[in-house]
């Protein structure tokens, strides 16, 4: 077990993060040695101030520690099959996912292993897995979500998404399925997600099909008034 010594204290470093650990050291900037006193603060609880006093040379070895703690990956058994999830399960966890694993790993682990204490490592895992996952329905369903091969290749535009948009342009989505009344919105959010897609596919298949039939009704009238 790796310690810290501080004035004659020993500090001890975990042999494995919680979710909240995780987020909080993940906001701390390890190219930057000011703070390493943070970093190892957050999963040691030494005291800060004292940890301040320590040259940041001294405090590699545990940030070194730490680092290998973040990316850990462990499996977690008993969680809910990824198919069975429910369609506001499904959104939240994309939403999460944009907004940054860092900050919302304990969110994800709440929908993904419900009412179960797991660490960082087995969150981790399972917001990897779900993310694959994800990418697989959205592939599935490129035709109702407007996209095409080109948007599942990585790019530096992803950096300038508005992240916020994509949850205001969901919550649209729910809002519309519930027909725009209130009341029915928790009705929408609590179905299987593959059959709330499904149905979703075959509303916009249909729309496509009316909008192609307005479409030529318009060409045979410009048709028939050029001929006048």
């Amino acid at each position: 077990m790796l310690t810290i010594n501080l004035q004659d204290k020993k500090y001890k470093l975990p042999e494995e993060l919680t979710p909240s650990q995780w987020q909080t050291v993940m906001s701390w900037d390890f190219e930057d040695p000011k703070h390493y006193a943070h970093i190892v603060n957050a999963v040691t609880h030494a005291p800060i101030d004292l940890l301040k006093e320590v040259e940041p040379e001294n405090l590699v070895l545990p940030v070194a520690f730490i680092i290998q703690l973040l990316n850990e990956r462990q499996t977690v058994e008993g969680t809910k099959p990824f198919d069975q999830i429910l369609f506001g399960e499904f959104i939240d966890l994309d939403v999460y996912l944009n907004m940054g694993i860092e900050k919302h790993l304990e969110d994800i682990a709440e929908v993904l292993a419900p009412g179960k204490k797991i660490n960082a490592a087995q969150a981790c895992q399972l917001a990897d897995e779900f993310s694959n996952f994800r990418i697989h329905i959205f592939r599935q369903y490129k035709v109702l979500f407007g996209l095409d091969d080109k948007d599942f290749e990585g790019s530096d535009e992803d950096a300038e998404i508005d992240r916020m948009q994509i949850a205001r342009a969901w919550y649209r989505t729910i809002v519309e399925l519930a027909d725009w009344d209130l009341l029915k919105i928790d009705q929408v959010v609590d179905q299987p997600l593959k059959k709330t897609l499904n149905f979703m596919a075959l509303r916009k298949q249909a729309q496509l099909e009316e909008n192609e039939k307005e479409l030529n009704k318009k060409r045979q009238y410009d048709l028939q008034a050029n001929r006048r």
